[in-house]
């Protein structure tokens, strides 16, 4: 749901939510790395990120720079434009996750994030990323 009413609000803004999510994950702690570990960053497949990165470097959102000793690899970074959108669209995010959240006490959203935490946290002992 939270995936789906996102979408909605960036749409007009001819973004998609998978488009968002890769930039977030770049400004979070993602520019300059190389493609394959920001994939395994976000946790998707190193295939469908090309895509993604592919339309973002299209629409100028990011620079694809060749990384140095290996040919075959390029370095992704978010590009004056994209940092240009991120506050509005991360502000787009905050406001939504805010209305959904609300109503719901600060504790019970404290138990659930622990409790996604420790998955996550597994996931990665067993070799799931």
């Amino acid at each position: 749901m939270w995936r789906y009413h996102l979408e909605s609000e960036l749409r007009p803004r001819g973004l998609t939510y998978s488009t968002w999510r890769t930039l977030a994950f770049m400004q979070r702690d993602g520019d300059g790395m190389v493609q394959k570990e920001l994939a395994q960053f976000m946790g998707v497949e190193a295939p469908t990120l090309v895509r993604l990165l592919d339309r973002l470097a299209a629409e100028g959102f990011v620079v694809r720079r060749p990384f140095p000793g290996d040919r075959r690899a390029n370095t992704v970074h978010l590009s004056a434009r994209a940092h240009d959108v991120l506050g509005e669209l991360n502000e787009v995010a905050a406001a939504l996750r805010r209305r959904l959240l609300d109503g719901i006490p600060a504790e019970r959203l404290a138990d659930c994030r622990m409790a996604l935490e420790a998955i996550i946290a597994k996931a990665r002992d067993v070799g799931i990323d």
